[in-house]
């Protein structure tokens, strides 16, 4: 199947951890779900997902970890971006997609 990621997913108030991997979602990324106030974990690896990574998600107050390699996002993050300086701690992107200077960014080819 292949569909778009729901946005209606940002009135989960109390989730702590999504994993939409691998699942052929299309779309860019719902900044809705950089409102989750409980939020630790985002993965979205492995769908069709488009355009960029909401600068939203710097300013998720509980998001650690944020998988969305292998998909077509693509983009610059800098050291000075929202994301680069929130409290995300582990950022796995594509390397040839996504020019990210966090110390967080870990690269998949």
């Amino acid at each position: 199947f292949s569909s778009l990621i729901p946005s209606e997913l940002g009135n989960l108030r109390n989730i702590e951890n999504i994993d939409l991997g691998d699942n052929e979602f299309e779309g860019s990324i719902p900044s809705e779900l950089a409102s989750l106030p409980q939020l630790a974990s985002l993965r979205l690896a492995g769908n069709r997902l488009t355009s960029t990574i909401p600068g939203e998600f710097g300013m998720a107050p509980k998001l650690s970890f944020l998988e969305v390699n292998n998909n077509l996002l693509s983009g610059t993050i800098n050291t000075d971006s929202d994301i680069c300086t929130s409290e995300i701690d582990r950022l796995i992107v594509d390397c040839g997609r996504i020019d990210c200077e966090c110390p967080s960014c870990s690269c998949s080819a």
